[in-house]
């Protein structure tokens, strides 16, 4: 294109492959939600026009695309401003009044819905992908920058990750030590560490480095709020600490049974009722709960322990896994790792497939 982009004139946050904030139009005079990449990199702007194409297949939830431009060899990808700004500005003050807190909870459980009614997980929600219209209450959803792909199975993606800095968000089933799935309670994992941080001020993960998140999200340790909200209002406690449950099959089974569980949080605050709202027990669905703990790999599970002393006492050794595919290697590996002590060590390992090439 000829002319140049739309200046950003209100920066509202940096990505590791863009910066997104408020540009005004000339053309049609008025305010337009943009995405810059922060380089000429064709990966930056692969990922730009990714987001750009996810957001244009959803109708509703989803802040409106309105086009991609291009000059001088970066990307830029404008949206519609309807008035709503990243949910972390209000991280600075907690919410100090519980109806004010269900009222934006319920617009967040509304959007991820719908989301996934036309998508099983979006698999990296972050705190500014929630943009809120304050005097409304509106609440839009602009697309996260990894939504949709794989969870962390390799390395390479997990430092990925890692150097953008969301690591907080992640679900204990997204960074790959447990043998347990990822859909779209991981999602709603992220969403109950955002409403921690918007109601308490601070982050639910511990740790004061990306290595100290990483290990909060793989232990076991239950996730607690650093301190209790409106002290006098324990149902909304429960409704957080149920979506960051680290056993996903502990959480909420979809996001409309978040939703209904607010709702009906909400009535009983409206109307001053006394009655008690047990997080989730409102509408519970029925879901398959695989075992994630493996059977009948005992033999082989000694053989990965002994091949790990004798290389931890000098000894080069290399381990092969084969079997047909869905026989559960993977499954085997990742369940004797999440045993193994390796801190301080490295650990590599590889998958060959005979459908690929490389």
């Amino acid at each position: 294109m000829e002319k140049p982009f739309l200046h950003i004139r209100q920066p509202w946050f940096v990505e590791q492959h863009c910066i997104c904030g408020l540009g005004f139009c000339p053309e049609k005079p008025g305010w337009r939600i943009v995405k810059v990449s922060r380089s000429q990199s064709p990966d930056e702007a692969k990922m730009l026009e990714r987001e750009f194409a996810f957001a244009g297949r959803f109708s509703r939830g989803f802040v409106e695309p309105v086009r991609m431009e291009y000059y001088e060899g970066k990307v830029q990808a404008v949206y519609e401003d309807f008035g709503g700004r990243p949910l972390t500005w209000s991280f600075g003050a907690p919410y100090k009044e519980p109806v004010l807190f269900l009222s934006v909870a319920l617009e967040a459980a509304k959007i991820l819905e719908l989301a996934h009614a036309q998508f099983e997980v979006l698999n990296f929600l972050v705190p500014h992908a929630f943009l809120l219209n304050s005097q409304s209450l509106e609440m839009r959803l602009l697309c996260p920058a990894l939504a949709s792909e794989n969870a962390i199975s390799d390395p390479a993606q997990l430092q990925k990750r890692l150097l953008s800095g969301f690591i907080q968000y992640l679900s204990p089933e997204q960074t790959g030590k447990h043998n347990l799935p990822v859909d779209a309670r991981s999602d709603l994992y992220a969403l109950g560490a955002i409403f921690c941080e918007m109601l308490t001020g601070s982050p639910l993960a511990q740790g004061n480095s990306p290595e100290q998140w990483l290990a909060f999200a793989q232990s076991d340790k239950p996730a607690v709020l650093p301190q209790k909200p409106f002290g006098q209002q324990p149902e909304i406690s429960a409704i957080v600490e149920r979506l960051v449950a680290k056993n996903p099959f502990d959480r909420y089974p979809s996001a409309r049974t978040l939703r209904k569980d607010i709702e009906h949080c909400l009535r009983l605050m409206r109307s001053g009722s006394k009655g008690r709202n047990y997080a989730g027990e409102l509408d519970r669905e029925i879901l398959f709960s695989p075992p994630t703990k493996l059977y009948g790999r005992q033999e082989e599970i000694s053989l990965i322990q002994e091949l790990k002393e004798s290389a931890q006492n000098g000894r080069a050794c290399a381990l092969f896994v084969s079997g047909r595919a869905g026989a559960g290697k993977t499954a085997l590996v990742r369940q004797v790792l999440a045993n193994l002590d390796i801190e301080n060590k490295f650990f590599a390992y590889g998958k060959i497939s005979a459908a690929k090439s490389n």
